[in-house]
């Protein structure tokens, strides 16, 4: 991501500007000018303007609009920027109170693409969108792309907890934690479902095993049901022999009593067939007179068509006679109705002038019959009673008005004095972080002290303890030296020898007395070594301590009391500040109420001078429908205007209801003469066709006297192909018959009927025989095949069972180890742990160039929650790891930069999706001394060369001439401005 531009439009001191980044791309520049000419107001608008919120916690995005903003117009932030080779323009519109409205303006929000078409519109939208487009949040934005004022040190000394909840955020690590809670929850539920189908297979054991045979073993179950298995199969094969014997024996029988059946049923049908054709014979009369009925049918058949037309077209004469008479008389009916009509017409004409008279005057009096005119005397009424109305609450108004503006002059709170107090409250705050770090470092340099006067104390008293040591080695030194180079325990055995009055061994002498034995401890050497070696490392450790570079500080006890009146002064502050801003709350809420009096009271006025107006005019127009109409009230015009109305729709609907009748009833009169002429030749060629059809069926009935004319229909009527087909089938019976007497006839073997009661009560015993061994049969196979089915079942839920037994157990030890049960980190904390050392490895990379491989970063080698993250610093010319907090401000910003730097390239790396180009810092470089400032500025200009665009926010003079690049802010009447100094602009 790389900037372009930001526009600022009451932002801060800036009222309307425009910072154009084009020129210092891929390089490295400085932002300089005065305190609070709005240097990290910059830094600010540009995290506003992608996240919604300030580059610092410290400031809140109210912090953010222009103190001098009138209050109709709003702050505008507009970032435009690149990334990934496409731009976008984000702009935020911040929240405020436009004018005198009570009601908060809110913010708004929109982004576009390089072609000016909007993206997205709204606050969370607008924010949703850039954190997805750059993979980042605000707070890893302020540690890759922007190291802010009062936080650039916070990942430093921040404590072990805080730092987790920060690599939290950044590293987004609560997805290990998900993944160990995921990993126990699949443990606890595969535990249960490991439980319940052990209980499971032991269950469907139970369904074949005894309680007694059942075992805690899966193969002791399987062999026992195998076993069960066997002999469930050796009693179906017995059963099955046993049923193939009744079948065979049952087979012979059936086949005897089949062979007797087909006899017997052989010599019923030839008697039953015999019977059958004397039937048949006895019906041949029958079917003869069938035949004759068939033979006249056939003739009768050719008038058939004759018969029915006469018949048909009687009716249709008969009909249409009785319909011409009929509409003869509708048509006199209709020819007097006409004429009725014609008179009631010429009488209507004769009032029609009275009517047209009635339509001018209505014509006239129209003009009057509005909305207008029926209400002007009632609105010219409620006009008097509104005027005295207004009148009054516009006195009341100006009295309320006048006592707001009292109540107002006497409140002085502003704006400005507001602001003002939270400026010193920041700086309070400021003071409070800066005495708690004093405060540590003057504990840790306390703790020094205590520490080298506790060795000093210790040193002496071992130096005092080796002095009398060697005193006793330097005696018993002595004492070995006057043996003239004998051995000491020769010597002593020597002693040990001697007895009181007899001559000794060596010189023969009489012993008078024996010496005592010579004590020689060389334990005393090893002693004095030991304690020479102790005060040695006593001696190197109070050197190491007597160098460590403490700066002057104020006793711990004086900073807490500082610290204690800071706080309370804190308390105070906000104390104050938030009565402050009650009070000043009150003052808007009046002044909103005094604005909105003020125009209430203009409005009064304005609307008491339109109502006099507006009676004015109703009044004329009131006296110029009188003179016209000269009726004095609306209510008895509108009357005379309706009854005039009305006679003249009368008279109009009556004209048309009787022209209307006269156009219908001339049709209808048309339309009944031609149905008539119509009818009546209708009724002429029907008697025609009666006349050709009914000389038709004479002629027939005269050449066939044994047919008469109530015999025709009947014949006609009958069915002559069911008939014929009847008679045919009766013949075809007869033979069918005769021809199957004579083929049973051959086969009969004996003519009388067998009886078969003990052969079908033997075949019924056996099948009974079957039906049972049959089921018994199917209730073994059954058995068997669920015994079978069963095994299988569970053999392969045991095979299951075991895998998913393996598998459980091996996400057990997953389980406890990721949970930190077998003496490991969690796996959350392994992972933080894990970054955070890459981030000290890249960091210390950096630093110990900056500090001539003096200061190294280490985490403290720990996994306890509490100190995991700790970081100490190692410095490599006292060979000693110390707190970071005793630190010097230089080395302290030297250590926090390569910090910096280093966190913001491995979050970039971690993530991939990650394009950063950019790097801003905001002050620090104050505490460096010329060559290490040298040393910071080498190393951003290292990482510049790699194509990021770096700026830094610094009061120190000595880099303008090191940094060509300069953007000054200058500051005129409480606003700022901008101008960019490059190499190539001198």
């Amino acid at each position: 991501m790389r900037p372009i531009s930001l526009e600022l439009q009451y932002i801060g001191p800036y009222e309307n500007e425009t910072i154009d980044f084009k020129d210092i791309n891929q390089t490295l520049f400085l932002i300089s000018g005065k305190t609070g000419s709005g240097k990290s107001m910059i830094f600010d608008a540009i995290t506003h303007a992608l996240f919604a919120t300030a580059s610092t916690s410290l400031r809140g995005t109210e912090s953010l609009r222009s103190q001098f903003a009138p209050s109709t117009e709003p702050s505008i932030i507009i970032f435009t920027f690149m990334y990934r080779g496409k731009t976008y323009k984000v702009e935020r519109r911040l929240r405020y109170f436009r004018g005198t409205n009570t009601t908060e303006t809110p913010p708004e929000s929109s982004i576009y693409n390089e072609f000016g078409e909007l993206i997205e519109n709204g606050l969370t939208k607008v924010t949703s969108f850039i954190t997805e487009l750059l993979q980042l949040s605000a707070t890893q934005f302020r540690q890759i792309g922007l190291l802010p004022q009062g936080e650039f040190r916070k990942f430093l000394v921040a404590s072990s907890s805080d730092k987790e909840e920060i690599l939290k955020a950044l590293f987004r690590t609560e997805r290990f934690n998900e993944l160990y809670l995921k990993l126990k929850k699949d443990h606890d539920k595969d535990k249960q479902q490991i439980e319940m189908k052990h209980a499971l297979i032991m269950n469907q054991f139970s369904q074949v095993l005894k309680e007694e045979e059942q075992s805690t073993s899966f193969k002791e179950n399987l062999e026992r049901f195998h076993t069960i298995q066997m002999d469930a199969r050796k009693e179906l094969q017995e059963a099955e022999e046993s049923y193939q014997k009744t079948l065979e024996s049952k087979d012979v029988l059936s086949k005897e009593i089949q062979s007797i059946k087909e006899n017997n049923d052989r010599v019923e049908t030839y008697f039953k067939e015999k019977d059958n054709l004397e039937l048949l014979l006895q019906q041949k009369s029958v079917i003869d007179d069938k035949e004759s009925k068939l033979s006249l049918s056939q003739k009768v058949h050719t008038i058939k068509d004759a018969y029915f037309n006469e018949k048909e077209y009687s009716n249709k004469v008969k009909d249409s006679k009785s319909r011409v008479n009929e509409m003869r008389l509708v048509l006199d009916e209709k020819t007097s109705e006409k004429k009725k009509n014609d008179s009631e017409f010429k009488d209507l004409l004769n009032k029609e002038p009275e009517i047209n008279e009635y339509k001018v005057r209505a014509k006239h009096f129209s003009k009057y019959d509005t909305e207008e005119y029926r209400s002007i005397e009632q609105d010219i009424h409620n006009l008097l009673v509104k005027q005295e109305s207004e009148s009054k609450s516009l006195e009341i108004k100006k009295e309320e008005l006048t006592g707001l503006e009292v109540s107002i002059s006497k409140m002085n709170v502003t704006d400005e004095k507001l602001r003002k107090s939270e400026a010193e409250l920041f700086s309070v705050k400021e003071n409070l972080f800066t005495l708690k770090n004093e405060l540590e470092i003057a504990k840790e340099s306390e703790q020094n002290k205590r520490e080298i006067d506790d060795l000093t104390e210790t040193i002496h008293s071992l130096e005092l303890e080796i002095e009398e040591l060697s005193l006793t080695i330097e005696k018993q030194n002595q004492e070995v030296q006057s043996l003239n180079n004998l051995n000491v325990k020769s010597v002593n055995e020597m002693i040990a020898h001697l007895e009181a009055g007899k001559p000794c061994v060596v010189c023969q002498q009489t012993v008078a007395q024996i010496p005592d034995t010579i004590d020689f401890d060389e334990a005393l050497y090893s002693e004095l070594e030991s304690k020479q070696k102790s005060l040695d490392s006593l001696k190197m450790k109070l050197g190491i301590l007597s160098e460590k570079d403490f700066k002057e500080t104020r006793s711990s006890k004086d900073l807490e009391t500082e610290i204690l009146k800071a706080e309370k002064e804190l308390a105070q502050r906000e104390s104050q500040i938030a009565s402050e801003a009650r009070s000043l709350e009150e003052k808007q809420v009046l002044e909103v109420r005094l604005n909105e009096l003020k125009s209430e009271v203009s409005a009064f006025a304005h609307g008491i001078d339109i109502s006099k107006r507006e009676v004015e005019f109703l009044e004329k127009r009131f006296s110029q429908f009188k003179e016209e109409t000269n009726f004095d009230d609306f209510l008895h015009f509108k009357d005379a205007l309706n009854i005039m109305e009305a006679d003249i729709d009368t008279f109009l609907k009556n004209k048309k209801s009787l022209e209307d009748k006269r156009q219908t009833l001339t049709l209808e009169l048309t339309k009944l003469e031609s149905q008539l002429e119509s009818a009546e030749f209708k009724l002429k060629t029907e008697r025609n066709i009666l006349d050709e059809n009914s000389q038709k069926v004479r002629v027939f009935l005269s050449k066939n006297s044994e047919v008469s004319v109530e015999d025709l229909e009947t014949l006609i009527e009958l069915d002559n192909d069911a008939l014929k087909t009847e008679i045919e089938t009766y013949k075809n019976k007869v033979a069918q018959v005769e021809s199957l007497i004579l083929h049973i006839k051959k086969d009969i073997e004996i003519f009388e009927v067998v009886d078969l009661t003990n052969k079908l009560s033997e075949e019924r015993h056996l099948n009974e025989s079957i039906n049972i061994e049959s089921k018994r049969l199917g209730q073994l196979e059954s058995r068997l095949k669920s015994l079978d089915g069963l095994y299988k079942k569970i053999e392969n839920e045991i095979e299951t069972y075991k895998k998913e037994e393996h598998t459980f157990t091996e996400l057990v030890k997953l389980v406890e180890l990721l949970g930190g049960k077998q003496g490991t980190p969690t796996l959350s904390r392994f992972v933080l742990v894990y970054y955070l050392e890459r981030i000290l490895s890249q960091a210390n990379i950096r630093l110990r160039k900056m500090t001539n491989g003096r200061y190294e970063l280490r985490r403290r080698e720990t996994y306890r929650s509490d100190q995991a993250l700790h970081i100490d610093v190692f410095d490599y010319f006292n060979n000693a790891r110390r707190s970071v907090a005793t630190l010097s401000g230089g080395e302290s910003f030297q250590a926090a930069l390569a910090l910096a730097l280093a966190l913001s390239e491995i979050i970039q790396h971690e993530s991939g999706s990650i394009d950063m180009d950019m790097l801003l810092i905001d002050e620090g470089f104050g505490t460096l001394d010329e060559e290490t400032l040298k040393v910071a500025i080498d190393t951003l200009f290292d990482l510049q060369k790699s194509g990021k665009m770096i700026g830094i926010i610094s009061h120190v003079e000595e880099l303008k001439t090191m940094i060509g690049n300069v953007l000054y802010v200058e500051t005129l009447d409480e606003r700022s401005r901008t101008k960019l100094v490059t190499p190539l602009s001198n």
